[in-house]
């Protein structure tokens, strides 16, 4: 991420005018014309900097608060992780560092970093995540972003894993805006497997869920994807085959930290009520 730069010019403040260098010569009119069309250039290429570096950084210059609702299963806890903190804790000192107000809401509490609210329940399919009554109270404080990975569960039911797993994803994200329609929701295509057949339901899953996000988008609702499913192939970025590693959730929190900067660049993300 570009980090904001701040040009200083040295000034007499008696007198307000540039003070030269002790071993500048004095300059002809020609010299200081050239010298102030460079000052300008200076300070109209820094302003651009400056501009683009608000867009990319959250308009740190005018911080706002961040309610997420880091939504899904034991990867959202922060199983596999050395710390538990999983991709949270290392998505929040990212936007704490670009000056963002974070406020991580939710009912359990996992890993060490401040704030580490979240609604990561382990070994819950997406059907147990709709239906939990600590989702639903997390959901009624109003967060403005939804972080949502759910599925990996469902992909080791023995009764067709795919079949109906997209849909039950498609209720999830309704039941998110039907509470929370200003909310912007990012959905993740879900990080793969060490299990080459898991693998596969994994990739049908995740082919449904464009389609999904595209639907509601029409319907004006603040919804984006990011692809999570290059984490975990071959193995890496995995510990036990199924969770992340400290190296996959740095992976995890990066590819978070990209799709929040591109919702906040569209002015998505409400003010926190």
């Amino acid at each position: 991420m570009m980090k904001p730069f701040w040009l200083k010019i040295t000034h007499d403040p008696e007198t307000e005018k540039l003070l030269p260098l002790a071993h500048e010569q004095p300059r002809t009119s020609l010299q200081s014309r050239r010298t102030s069309r460079s000052i300008v250039t200076a300070v109209l290429t820094g302003l651009a900097v400056l501009l683009v570096c608000s867009i990319y950084t959250y308009q740190f210059c005018q911080p706002q608060e961040l309610r997420i609702l880091a939504l899904g299963d034991s990867i959202t806890y922060g199983g596999g992780s050395s710390d538990s903190s999983g991709y949270r804790g290392r998505l929040y000192q990212a936007l704490v560092a670009n000056r963002t107000n974070v406020n991580f809401i939710g009912e359990l509490h996992t890993g060490n970093f401040t704030g580490n609210a979240h609604e990561g329940h382990s070994g819950f399919r997406i059907q147990g995540v709709t239906d939990s009554a600590t989702v639903e109270i997390s959901l009624q404080r109003k967060p403005n972003l939804v972080l949502l990975h759910a599925g990996t569960n469902d992909m080791w039911r023995p009764e067709a894993p795919t079949e109906d797993a997209p849909e039950r994803l498609g209720a999830l994200i309704d039941r998110v805006i039907g509470i929370n329609p200003d909310a912007t929701v990012i959905v993740a295509q879900i990080i793969s497997s060490n299990f080459p057949t898991i693998n596969e339901h994994i990739a049908e899953y995740n082919a449904a869920i464009p389609s999904l996000v595209a639907e509601r988008v029409k319907l004006g609702f603040k919804i984006a994807l990011v692809d999570m499913s290059e984490i975990g192939r071959n193995g890496l970025g995995l510990g036990d085959g199924i969770h992340p590693n400290d190296m996959g959730y740095n992976a995890m929190a990066h590819k978070w930290y990209l799709a929040i900067a591109d919702a906040q660049a569209k002015g998505w993300i409400s003010r926190a009520r």
